[in-house]
Parts: C-alpha cells; sequence; structure tokens
C-alpha cells in the first residue's frame, strides 16, 4: 500500500513538474509560483489548525551557515566519523566555505555531483565564501573570475557534521597546480590538510554509510550511537523503544531525555521519550550522535539527540539487494542464571517452620541458592533481514527518488524469569517457563527531491516501519534435564505500526538570505492481541493447596494493553539564516509541535487477578496501614486486584529561537543564541493540567579559538540551559483520570472451576471520597473515580532543565595524520518534575510537583481550592517514618573524554576514546531502573508511570549516591583497515566498569514496610519480620525485622567490567567490478555473559509481590540481564 501510493505521487508529481518544465512559464508566473511556494506549508498548517488542534514534534532540518577566517592550506576537512565541522543539533544539510586570493568579479560556484543543483556565491572583500544549507553529498566547488573557471576541487563532501572548508591558494590559479582535484571524504589533497574544523563549538559525531558497510555494528540506531563517548546501553528492566530497540542513556541522563530526528523530522516515542522510529538499515546515508551543546533551534531534551540522514536520489539509476543472516547454530550457548542470595537456601523456611520456597517446572525441580532461576541452556535466536533499494531520475537535473524496502524476521526462544501471575521466580508456583516468539520487522522508506531551479527545492520524505509479534507461546520447562516441555498457554502478542510523512522546502533568496519550512506528521498504532480463552482471570495460590476439580488458567501475561491506542504528532518548523555581514550570521525561527495520545491505557484480563493466600491482610499495621476497619486476623483471604486505564491526551509546544554566529577576529568565532520554550500538557476534554506558557528562556553560547590561526590547535567551549517537555503519556496513571488501581481483600466460601472465588465477603475498610466498591482500597488515590484534571498537577509547576558546560582542544599531531582530543562536561540538572502523594483530608490523592519546592495543587474540596505540599516542613506530604523528606533531588554529571583519531587515508581510519565520568545525586530523572519505572509502551510496561521516590517521605532516605546510569570506566575503539583493495577488517570495541548495584527493603533497622508494603527503601541487610524470632512490642504475637542498615546505590558494589569485541572481515570481489561485498561478523568475541543489571529487592513476601517485606528474596542479586552470547552474522550485498 505504501509503495503503491508512492508511486502514484509520483507518476502524478513527474506529470505536473514536467508540464510546468515545459511550458515555459512567463517570468512573472515563475515569480508567482515561487512566492507562492515559500508560504505552502505555513498556509496549509493554519488552514487546519483546528483540526490539528493536538499533533506532533519533529524538528525541522536546519542549516550550518558560517563565515570564519582561514589560511589557504590550513583547513579541517570533516570526514565521516569524530570530530565536526560546525554542528546544529538535528542538521540534515551541511555547508561549504573558505577563502580565495581577492580579484574584482570573483564568485564560486557549487555543484552537486548527483543532482546538479547548483549554488553560487560571492567572495567577499576579505577574501572568504560560503555556501549553506547544501543537502548532504559529493559537490565540485569552482572559483570564477569573471564568469570563467580559474580552480576546481572535484569530490568535496558535505556532511551533517558541519561545513567543509575548501581553500583556494594562489597556486591553484592562472594555471597553477590544483592540489585538491581529487579532494574528498576519503583522499585528502597533496597538502595534507589537519581534520581540525575551528569553525565548530561543540563536538559530534557522524557514522557514515561506506562506515556502516564495514563496522561490526547490530542494526540499530542505538547500537550506532554506542561509538561515541558518554552514550551508554540503558537498564533492561526499562524496556525498549516503540520498535524493540534498546534504549540508551546519553551523558549520564536517564533514556528517555534522548530526541530522536529523521531528516529533520522528531520520530521521538511520543507516549513516554522511550527511544524513537529510525529508518531501514540501508537507507540510512549519516547518524549523526549529538551527547552535548546543540544550538538554540532545537530543544525539548535535556539528553542526547541521535540524527538519521535518509539516502536520496541522484542522476543516476541505482539498485542493489541485500541480506543478512543471523543463525542458530553460529550462536553460542547461553548460560543459565543462578539463585544469588545465600539466605533463601533449598529448603528455606520462615519462623514458623514453614517453607516459602516455591518448586519449579515439570519435576518440581527445588528453588534456592546456587539453584538454576533462569533455564537458557536450550535457548537459541535466529534472524533473517532482506532489503532492496532503487533510485534515480524522474526528471534529469530536477526530480529524483530513492525507494527501499527492508523486511526483517526475527525467532526467539528462551526461558524466563516470570512466574505463572507475572510474580518473582522462587516464591509462586508454578514457577519458571520457556517462552517462543516471532516478530516480523518490515520497514519501508521514499524520498522525492525536486530542484525546482537553483534557488528553490522541495523534498518529500515517506516511511513505514512496524514491529509485528506474530506469536507468542509459553512452554513448560523441565529444570532438572532442562528441557523443554508442553504448550502451558499463550502470551499477548502486539503490532506497533508508524507511518511519517515530511514536506520541507528550502528557498535560497538570496546568496545571504535562506528560507526553509518544514511540515510533518507521524501516526502511530498500538494494537495488542491475547490469543487464549476470553473472559479468564488470572489466578494464583500461594501457601494454600489448589482445590480438587479446579484448574488454574494457565496465564503468564495479566494486562492487555487498549488495542484501540493510537497516537499522532506533527510539527511546524519555520526558520530563516540571514548573513547580515562577513562576520554575523543571523538566524531565527520557530518550532511549534504538537501530540495526541488517544485511548492509551491497558486493563486485567478477566476484569481482575486473584490471589488466594493464608495469614494476615498485607499492611494491616504500622503507621500507614490499610483503613481496616475493625483488627482482621489471621485466615484464608483472596486479594482481588484491579489495575487499568483508558485515557486520551495531548501536548502543545511551542519555542522560538534567535542565535548569531559572529566572527569576532580572524582567529576566534562566537556562537550566541537563546531559545524560549512553552509547554502545556491537555486532559480530558482538551483542559490543560501543566501550563508552562511564560517564558521559559535557555541561552546557548559557544566559541572556537584558532590558537595558532593555521587550524592545527583548537580550543572550543559552550554553555547552554536546556529544557525537557512533558511527553504526552505521563498522566495516564493520573489519578484524576480515572485510572484504577487497588486491591479488595475478600473471605470466601467456595470456588469454582476457573478459580474464581464464590461466597465473597469484603473485608471492610474506610472508602476512599467517591469509591463506592466495598473493601476498596488503593495506596497511591486510583480509585477509578475521575476527578478534575486541573487537581494532578502543581499551579506553580517549573519543566526540569539542565545546565551544561563544556570546555575543550583539539591538536593535530605534526604530520601523523592523528589528531588528539580532550572534552570536559559538567552538567546539572534543576526542577526535577515527579508525582506524590498527598496527605490530605480534601479527597485529593496525589499530584504532579517540583521535588525539592513548595507546590500548590488544585484541590476542589481545600480552603482556597488548593493543597499546600512542602517537602522540607512536612506540610501536606504524605509522611511515613520521616516528617520530612531528608533531602532535596540532585543529579549531577562530569565527564572528561580523551580522544585519539586517524581519518582515512585510503587504507584504515580509526578512533580510541576513554571517558571518565561520574552520574550522581539522588535521583536517576523521570525513570528509575532498579524497580523498572519509565512511561513505556513496550514490553511489560505500561504509559503515565513517573517514579515513586516521592511518593512519600521514607523513600529519599539514603538515596544520595552514584546514580544507574553511571559508569566510571569506558574504553572505545573502532576502525577499518583495507588489508588489499578487496579485503578489509574492522571492529569494534567497548570496556566499560560496571553501574552500582541497588539493594531495596524495608526501613530502617527494623526492616518495616513502607507505605507501600514492598522493598523501595535505601536499606539493606537483616532479618526480615517474617523469619526473625523477635517480638514485635507494638502488636503481640508478631515478630518484628531486625539489623536493616542504610545503603545508598553503589553501597552493595557494582556489576562486572563488561569487555565487549566484534570484528568483521569484508570481501569486496574486483571480479564483480566491487559491485558485490561479502561480510562476516563475529559479536562479542569473548562469548562474555556477565550480568548487566541484579534484582534489587531484598525482602519480599511469600506471595512473591513485592507487597511485603516479610521474608528474604530468593532471587536478589540474581541477574536480570546478561550479555547476549557469541553469534556470527552473514552479509551479502549486491549493488547494480
Amino acid at each position: 500500500m505504501f509503495f503503491a501510493y508512492l508511486f502514484d505521487s509520483l507518476k502524478l508529481l513527474k506529470l505536473w513538474i514536467w508540464r510546468w518544465h515545459n511550458s515555459h512559464m512567463p517570468a512573472i508566473g515563475l515569480a508567482s509560483f515561487v512566492f507562492g511556494s515559500k508560504f505552502l506549508l505555513l498556509g496549509i498548517y493554519l488552514m487546519n489548525a483546528k483540526k490539528l488542534a493536538l499533533a506532533s514534534d519533529g524538528k525541522g532540518a536546519r542549516r550550518n551557515r558560517v563565515t570564519v577566517s582561514r589560511t589557504a592550506l590550513a583547513v579541517a576537512i570533516a570526514v565521516g566519523f569524530g570530530v565536526s565541522g560546525q554542528v546544529f543539533a538535528q542538521a540534515t544539510t551541511g555547508s561549504v566555505f573558505g577563502t580565495a586570493p581577492v580579484a574584482a568579479g570573483e564568485t564560486v560556484r557549487v555543484v552537486s555531483a548527483q543532482t546538479g543543483l547548483t549554488r553560487e556565491v560571492a567572495v567577499g572583500s576579505d577574501g572568504r565564501f560560503g555556501a549553506n544549507q547544501l543537502p548532504v553529498g559529493k559537490y565540485t566547488v569552482s572559483l570564477l573570475q569573471n564568469g570563467k573557471v580559474v580552480a576546481a576541487h572535484d569530490n568535496v563532501q558535505v556532511s551533517v557534521s558541519g561545513g567543509t572548508a575548501v581553500p583556494f591558494a594562489a597556486s591553484e590559479i592562472g594555471g597553477g597546480s590544483v592540489n585538491a582535484q581529487n579532494l574528498s571524504t576519503v583522499t585528502v589533497s597533496a597538502n595534507k590538510l589537519p581534520p581540525i574544523d575551528v569553525s565548530s563549538t561543540r563536538q559530534t559525531q557522524v557514522i557514515t554509510a561506506e562506515q556502516l558497510k564495514s563496522l561490526p555494528l547490530a542494526h540499530t540506531a542505538e547500537d550506532i550511537a554506542l561509538l561515541s563517548p558518554g552514550v551508554n546501553m540503558g537498564g533492561s528492566s526499562l524496556g525498549t523503544g516503540p520498535t524493540g530497540t534498546p534504549l540508551v542513556s546519553i551523558g549520564g541522563n536517564s533514556v528517555v531525555e534522548n530526541a530522536y530526528y529523521l531528516n529533520g523530522f522528531n520520530t521521538t516515542d511520543p507516549i513516554g521519550g522511550a527511544g524513537g522510529v529510525a529508518l531501514p538499515y540501508f537507507a540510512i546515508a549519516e547518524q549523526q550522535t549529538i551527547t552535548s551543546g546543540y544550538g538554540p533551534e532545537y530543544g525539548r531534551s535535556t539528553g542526547g539527540v541521535i540524527s538519521q540522514i535518509g539516502q536520496r536520489g541522484s542522476n543516476d539509476f541505482h539498485a542493489g539487494v541485500y541480506v543478512s543472516w543471523q543463525p542458530e547454530f553460529a550462536q553460542s550457548n547461553f548460560d543459565n542464571i543462578h539463585y544469588n542470595n545465600p539466605n533463601t537456601p533449598v529448603g528455606s523456611v520462615d519462623n514458623t517452620g514453614t517453607p516459602y520456597l516455591a518448586n519449579q517446572g515439570t519435576t518440581n525441580y527445588p528453588a534456592g541458592y546456587g539453584q538454576i532461576a533462569v533455564g537458557r541452556k536450550q535457548n537459541d535466536n535466529w534472524e533473517t533481514v532482506y532489503d532492496a533499494y532503487l533510485s534515480g531520475p524522474l526528471i534529469k537535473d530536477k526530480l529524483f527518488f530513492y525507494i527501499t524496502a527492508e523486511w526483517q524476521h526475527d525467532s526467539s526462544q528462551g526461558g524466563i524469569q516470570t512466574g505463572a501471575s507475572g510474580f518473582n521466580n522462587g516464591l509462586t508456583t508454578p514457577a519458571g517457563f520457556y517462552q517462543s516468539q516471532a516478530v516480523k520487522s518490515p520497514k519501508l522508506y521514499g524520498k522525492l527531491d525536486w530542484n525546482i531551479n537553483d534557488s528553490n527545492v522541495l523534498e518529500f520524505t515517506g516511511v513505514q516501519t512496524q514491529q509485528n509479534q506474530t506469536s507468542s507461546n509459553y512452554y513448560n520447562y523441565d529444570y532438572t534435564d532442562q528441557k523443554v516441555g508442553s504448550l502451558y498457554g499463550p502470551g499477548i502478542t502486539t503490532k506497533n505500526t508508524f507511518k511519517v510523512g515530511i514536506l520541507k522546502y528550502t528557498s535560497y533568496i538570496t546568496d545571504n538570505l535562506t528560507l526553509e519550512a518544514q511540515y510533518g506528521v507521524m501516526t502511530g498504532q498500538y494494537y495488542a492481541n491475547f490469543a487464549g480463552e476470553a473472559g479468564v482471570a488470572p489466578v494464583s495460590f500461594s501457601g494454600v493447596p489448589v482445590p480438587a476439580g479446579v484448574t488454574v488458567p494457565n496465564l503468564i501475561d495479566q494486562q492487555l494493553p487498549n488495542p484501540d491506542h493510537k497516537t499522532k504528532t506533527a510539527n511546524l518548523r519555520v526558520d530563516l539564516d540571514w548573513k547580515i555581514t562577513s562576520d554575523h550570521d543571523l538566524k531565527f525561527g520557530i518550532d511549534n509541535v504538537q501530540y495526541r495520545d488517544d485511548h492509551d491505557g491497558f486493563s486485567t484480563l478477566g476484569g481482575g487477578s486473584y490471589t488466594y493466600f493464608n495469614g494476615f491482610p498485607p499492611n494491616n499495621t504500622g503507621p500507614n496501614a490499610v483503613p481496616y476497619i475493625g483488627n482482621p486476623g489471621s485466615g484464608n483471604y483472596v486479594d482481588e486486584q484491579f489495575y487499568g486505564s483508558d485515557v486520551s491526551l495531548a501536548v502543545r509546544q511551542k519555542a522560538q529561537y534567535v542565535e548569531d554566529r559572529w566572527q569576532v577576529t580572524p582567529n576566534l568565532l562566537l556562537d550566541l543564541g537563546v531559545r524560549n520554550d512553552q509547554f502545556k500538557n491537555l486532559g480530558i476534554g482538551g483542559v490543560a493540567y501543566v501550563n508552562e506558557e511564560s517564558p521559559q528562556w535557555a541561552p546557548r553560547l559557544g566559541a572556537s579559538w584558532d590558537v595558532f590561526g593555521d587550524s592545527t590547535f583548537k580550543v572550543f567551549g559552550n554553555a547552554g540551559r536546556y529544557y525537557l517537555a512533558l511527553p504526552a503519556g505521563l498522566a495516564t496513571r493520573n489519578p484524576a483520570f480515572g485510572t484504577i488501581y487497588g486491591d479488595v481483600i475478600y473471605t470466601y466460601t467456595g470456588i469454582d472451576a476457573n478459580g474464581v472465588p464464590t461466597g465473597l465477603t469484603p473485608v471492610p475498610v474506610a472508602l476512599a471520597p467517591g469509591v463506592t466498591k466495598p473493601g476498596f482500597y488503593s495506596s497511591d488515590g486510583e480509585n477509578g473515580v475521575p476527578g478534575n484534571t486541573k487537581d494532578y498537577a502543581s499551579t506553580n509547576l517549573k519543566a526540569e532543565y539542565q545546565d551544561e558546560y563544556v570546555l575543550g582542544f583539539q591538536k593535530m599531531l605534526g604530520e601523523t595524520g592523528l589528531v588528539l582530543g580532550m572534552q570536559g562536561t559538567y552538567q546539572k540538572t534543576g526542577n526535577f518534575v515527579d508525582d506524590t502523594d498527598l496527605n490530605d483530608p480534601y479527597g485529593c490523592a496525589s499530584g504532579l510537583v517540583n521535588p525539592g519546592k513548595t507546590n500548590y495543587i488544585p484541590c476542589a474540596g481545600a480552603p482556597g481550592g488548593v493543597v499546600t505540599w512542602n517537602p522540607n516542613t512536612g506540610q501536606g506530604v504524605l509522611a511515613g517514618f520521616l516528617p520530612t523528606y531528608p533531602v532535596k533531588p540532585t543529579r549531577k554529571y562530569y565527564a572528561l573524554d580523551t580522544y585519539l583519531e586517524h581519518t582515512w587515508d585510503g587504507k584504515w581510519f580509526g578512533k580510541l576514546d576513554y571517558v571518565f565520568s561520574r552520574s550522581y545525586g539522588t535521583d536517576e530523572g523521570p525513570t528509575d531502573t532498579a524497580t523498572g519505572q519509565i512511561s513505556n509502551s513496550q514490553g511489560q510496561h505500561f504509559s503515565g508511570t513517573t517514579t515513586a521516590n516521592w511518593d512519600y517521605t521514607d523513600i529519599e532516605a539514603n538515596s544520595n549516591g552514584v546514580l544507574a546510569n553511571d559508569h566510571k570506566h569506558t574504553f572505545k575503539a573502532f576502525g577499518s583497515y583495507a588489508i588489499t583493495p578487496e579485503w578489509m577488517v574492522s571492529g569494534t570495541v567497548i570496556v566499560q566498569s560496571g553501574a552500582p548495584k541497588v539493594c531495596l527493603s524495608g526501613y530502617g533497622y527494623t526492616i518495616n514496610g513502607d507505605q507501600y508494603g514492598g522493598a523501595y527503601e535505601h536499606f539493606c541487610g537483616g532479618v526480615p519480620s517474617g523469619i526473625s524470632t523477635v517480638p514485635d512490642p507494638d502488636n503481640p504475637g508478631q515478630t518484628i525485622g531486625y539489623g536493616g542498615v542504610p545503603s545508598p546505590a553503589g553501597a552493595t558494589g557494582f556489576t562486572p567490567w563488561t569487555h565487549q569485541i566484534n570484528l568483521s572481515l569484508t570481501y569486496t570481489p574486483d571480479w564483480a567490478n566491487k559491485h558485490l561485498t561479502l561480510q562476516a561478523e563475529v559479536h562479542n568475541l569473548l562469548n562474555e555473559q556477565k550480568a548487566t543489571l541484579y534484582t534489587s529487592a531484598y525482602a519480599n513476601t511469600e506471595l512473591g509481590n513485592n507487597r511485603g517485606v516479610t521474608v528474604y528474596n530468593p532471587t536478589y542479586n540474581t541477574p536480570v540481564s546478561t550479555e547476549s552470547p557469541r553469534y556470527v552474522t552473514f552479509n551479502a550485498k549486491y549493488d547494480f
């Protein structure tokens, strides 16, 4: 359907352009056409503004205009990776600049080798010239005197990384030698120009399509980004991106603070900012990863930027096919994961002598320390990828197309650590299964480029990408013999589909004035389905035998995402670049974006889940107990849990910016800019619950000093403020929107054949306002009762921001071709945003606040309609064992990056990088890796999840320390070496120190259950109450825990060092005229399978549901995830 639509569009557009081109339109008609085109996109947007009340984010193309002084021979050539030229985040174009001997009537002509696009600019009285907003590709740059070419440089590569310097020396003119005739990204001139660009006030990294062909990388934007300094893999507990790719942390920030761009359009996950939508692998012309210091024309992210530029057509027809095969026979065996808590040996009993560890698998394999927790010996994965592309001219020099399709099929089978009810392995029966799933991921990409004339260009990009989980089944597993058994039951399957359309118009109004306008839309559809019996509810028995005649439904997955969930992102950008003088380049524009998130949420299969147990009702004692009426004693109970939501939300964001690149002296460049952001989040009925429309000024300042004036030594720095916008799906767990998350505890008289209880009598509780269901209680106010949308957020809520300071240098090491660089970075986060639970008698249970500050939360029943929440005095806060919050939120990051790189010289390129960094404070950001809290639609996660860290006072105690994305030492290396003209060897190396371990338990020395009853507090060690024999003085007949000690992150150690080495061997035979490429890649050469994340909960309940801290948790300190074993990929590509 996508290609049919695209081809039809091509036919119509070609016919229309051809007729227009041959109609010899009179001059006045042409002028009217061009003038009208300039405002076409803006008019479309304005006419549909109301219809698009809630649309998109994208960030338009950007230009890299610069005017700087250069000497003729000391110039930087920024090739496909490493140090860039002048950089603006999410740029889709580049520039050419340089110097020439001054002469009368002198101009410089820039002609695209691919499309014939031509620009001609004047040489200034100071000998400087510049041509900006050039599409990525190769160009011929010629110096003209009185209309005659007197010198030329061929194959000049313009990259998204910034400006490419092209000097014209006096010796090249009037019969002199043209030393740079073969200048390109892989062949420098005979002058051996140093690869340092002094026009850049920041650094970035660009990986080109040519490098992607040889480097052994997994085919994701994130794996490419991991080659950049300061980019690390995020915790596996946080899930994946919207199309199944991993999440990354950039600069110590959380995984939801990054921005993703495709041809200048924002494709970041609109729900929670968790990842983004990417191109088919071989549609990537370049990928730019920015880890610090981007300009004022872009914002809304405090992490980094991953920007992909897609391929485009040319005057030559090209086609190619590609196949990649990752066979299961070429994969090493997975190592089993073993229980790693010595406090829970096989046969562990509680203080009543009752065993509480559950057997697992078909042979009742006993759980316990040293035993297999996750059986992975039968694990295997395979993958196949097919790709084809076609490109060329529809009208020579005028209209070009590029189309590619990719089809990926993944199959994975492996043991899982989840129990039958989704609880932790080792504490429920049955527990431990084997999952088999298949995923198909088709991707389509198409691009049209229309050179209306040399002053006006129109581009269209279309993308469709999908992750379709075609099957998901769970099987019984024999842990004794480590064999897969019979089918246990089906799981939930998902299918996420994203469609992107981008229209961009560029007008070179004069040599000094350029207009760009871009409008794009991305839609997302999230479908979920359960293949099992409809209406069946999850049922589990803990410490209670399953009665005869009862068949417990075989359910692993319990929550079904809403099948009609959809999102929409729309973005309008208008940018004007005005070169006022040779020393001042002024740029200003607007960046408006809207999002919709419709029918976001989920439901529990069967309407609710049932857990049978024997003992006291949960959280029945202590200062924050459930408000039971009376004193329910020990006995047989069933807990029915309700969990679900269906919410439609929207976000509107606007921004304006201005930037001046000022060449103060021939050796000093200043980049001075400021951005103003406005954010508005809308709830039910379009009512705003976050309204941050007062000016939010974000200055961006940068400087570049060409120390010796010959581009061999540069000192640079930048400073800026970056605001983080709240995502659309943040409030889907908003109690004011009618979400539900709570329980009813019943006594019962019977159980039907499907495990559903009969003869129910709820244990009475004091009901919250508006709640009518007897016995229902929600600890965080999610009672299923819609309230006032405005009641969710503080009236004085401020946007989270980060201040960043960068100072660095780059130095050419003589004539070696090597560049030594260092960069120091310091970041500090302010105005954290999280939700909190309120302690007020007026029916307002929670709110979105800036922790550490006094907040005023709307509440209809409160005096004056406002509840004051002051974490420092305790006013309005939900207090646990502490009356006030013990800390204020902080997050700081510093890093020193040292690198040595060698650009491609026809034989080899490479880069060595070492980063020393620390990420520390009290809060990771909008996520919590230890507890897996994130607003994410993927995996076992759902939208609307903020962290629990500021829900009540106790959780922040002892939280100050190193943070989840802290890796003190990181060594990275990558490069390629041409053994012969036909054979090339390439590799990537990442050696990294571990992240901090986290130990969470109950509060204090006595290991008290907190407000939520589970392991959320930064305490560790000791003996839980269900193991202890010490009497509880406040509760006769019960016992009390003892021995808990403070435990900030890292106090119990760090994950192991990891050593990832990937190698590839590429063969491009001469006998196939270099059209054929054969490649073998080995990933994780050492077959290392060390843990990358451990279970943090020190204590649990015998139910295994993290709603108490009464017994030792057998999975504590057990790996949650490990490095994947070694595998081999075989690739073949043929370019016609």
